[in-house]
């Protein structure tokens, strides 16, 4: 059965600019996996008794877990768009993610502008790493496959969202949309949008 007119306008205008990023970035999140259980691997846990270690090992994976992340594209490779962030786009088209209005020509309210935010903390997502017994690579692709996921949202929405908690032990592993559904933030994820199937996360379901 075809889906009506009416039902496909709907998840038109629920559609973000996103576009399958090249395979090359699988490849660079196997890297990055094997880079991260590498660096892991050789912070022994007695060399991570030192204050200043433990601060390079957190930086250290900061920036992979941000490499990770943004491999496939920072918004047009990330499927992951909530509806507000769509509408903007629809709005604005590029401008609504360019940081000067000399960039944009006409300036796009803050509200409206567009940012990337992770769904459990980056430091969450630090914390978990860290605490892994004796890392493998897979342990870690499991981990960052799970944890280290962004959402494009508007700033009006990341104002909403609660802030990070002061303890990175916070179990975000059990529900990492939680600081989403407190909200009620609606996401869509557009990788499933060709199967006409809407981000299915109870409590953020987007209805077309």
């Amino acid at each position: 059965m075809k889906p009506s007119k009416s039902s496909r306008s709907r998840k038109s205008a629920e559609r973000a600019p996103y576009a399958d990023p090249s395979p090359e970035w699988k490849e660079l999140r196997k890297a990055i996996i094997r880079s991260a259980a590498i660096v892991l691997r050789n912070f022994t846990p007695k060399t991570r008794n030192a204050e200043s270690d433990m601060t390079l090992l957190k930086q250290l994976l900061d920036k992979l877990v941000w490499a990770y992340t943004e491999a496939p594209g920072k918004y047009r490779g990330n499927p992951l768009w909530s509806i507000g962030a769509v509408r903007s786009y629809k709005k604005w088209r590029s401008r609504c993610w360019k940081r000067s209005s000399a960039e944009t020509g006409r300036l796009v309210p803050d509200d409206d502008r567009l940012v990337q935010e992770y769904v459990a903390p980056r430091e969450h997502v630090v914390y978990t790493l860290v605490n892994l017994a004796n890392p493998t690579e897979r342990m870690v692709g499991s981990v960052l496959r799970k944890l280290a996921l962004a959402v494009i949202v508007t700033r009006k929405e990341n104002k909403k969202l609660p802030r990070h908690s002061n303890d990175p032990a916070n179990k975000f592993e059990n529900d990492p949309w939680v600081r989403y559904m407190k909200v009620k933030i609606r996401i869509v994820n557009h990788r499933q949008l060709s199967r006409q199937v809407l981000f299915a996360r109870p409590g953020l379901l987007a209805k077309g």
